[in-house]
């Protein structure tokens, strides 16, 4: 309970630290994917924001029609598309970074250097662990429905 109390209040000050933005913190989080990993499709935003299809496509749809993302057909596939921050995105993400930068320090400073290395590397373990769940639940559903089809 308390990862997501943490999780859940970290989720909500954001929220309100951006409100002035008219911007979450879930489309943040894609804004900030996309300055750092521009021209990417969307199945990658989805992988790299840990989150679902639905709901990036949800996101994605808002942003575009505020103007802060472009979405273009994938050149050579095209099931897939590419999602691009627009100047104006990017110049709301660097405004939204530096509205955080006070949470983000007072977040910081309740953790010595040694113990938010080590709760980043605790973090990751989590997240990297559930992922590996979640491939071997998606293959088991996989390999089930192949044994129903073959039957």
């Amino acid at each position: 309970m308390a990862l997501r109390a943490a999780y859940l209040r970290m989720h909500r000050e954001t929220n309100f630290c951006l409100l002035t933005n008219d911007i979450t913190a879930d489309q943040f989080v894609i804004l900030t994917i996309l300055k750092d990993n521009n021209g990417i499709t969307q199945q990658l935003l989805t992988e790299k924001s840990a989150s679902d299809p639905n709901t990036i496509r949800a996101i994605i749809r808002l942003l575009q029609k505020k103007g802060l993302v472009s979405v273009r057909a994938h050149p050579k596939d095209r099931r897939a598309n590419i999602v691009r921050i627009t100047t104006k995105g990017s110049n709301l993400q660097k405004i939204c970074m530096q509205q955080l930068g006070p949470l983000q320090k007072f977040i910081g400073s309740l953790f010595s250097e040694e113990e938010a290395g080590k709760l980043l590397d605790y973090l990751a373990r989590i997240a990297s662990g559930i992922n590996s769940l979640v491939i071997t639940r998606q293959k088991a559903k996989k390999l089930k429905k192949l044994k129903n089809i073959s039957v």
